[in-house]
């Protein structure tokens, strides 16, 4: 009960102190203490919810919630997990070479703003690029290259 209290105590103090400062003073304006009034709410906040923040930005005016954090992981992983079979399914689909440049550059921006780093990124990548220079001229495949289509064409099964 009591730790209810304390956050409500601090802001209505600050509010009251800012309150007496604004009236009993002429140096404090109407937008300076809408600002002040604000500032003690926001601190009343802050200790409401200390336990539950992970970070506290006041330049940046924002506060970010350790649950928060939780689930923009896991959909960060779901994510990924997604980029990885679309990724996957866009070196097996039809059409034609500029559809697939363009999926895989939109692949490759779910990518980055999922902060991956450049060497996943080129692993995930690695088969649908591959498959985009065949579609673009087969001459300019290496012979590891040509390699990864000729397995990935091919009828046989691969034992696990």
């Amino acid at each position: 009960m009591m730790k209810n209290i304390v956050p409500s105590l601090v802001s209505i103090s600050l509010l009251g102190f800012f309150t007496l400062l604004f009236l009993l003073s002429n140096r404090i304006g109407e937008l300076s203490y809408l600002a002040l009034v604000t500032l003690s709410l926001f601190i009343g906040l802050v200790i409401y919810f200390r336990k539950n923040l992970s970070e506290v930005d006041l330049k940046n005016m924002k506060l970010i919630f350790q649950k928060t954090q939780r689930v923009k992981k896991e959909v960060d992983q779901v994510a990924l997990h997604l980029a990885k079979i679309i990724a996957n399914l866009s070196a097996y689909s039809s059409g034609s070479w500029l559809n697939r440049k363009g999926l895989n550059d939109q692949i490759e921006g779910l990518l980055s703003a999922l902060s991956v780093g450049n060497l996943e990124k080129r692993q995930i990548l690695d088969l649908p690029r591959t498959v985009e220079k065949m579609m673009k001229g087969k001459d300019t495949l290496t012979p590891a290259e040509k390699k990864k289509i000729d397995d990935m064409f091919s009828l046989e099964e691969k034992q696990q």
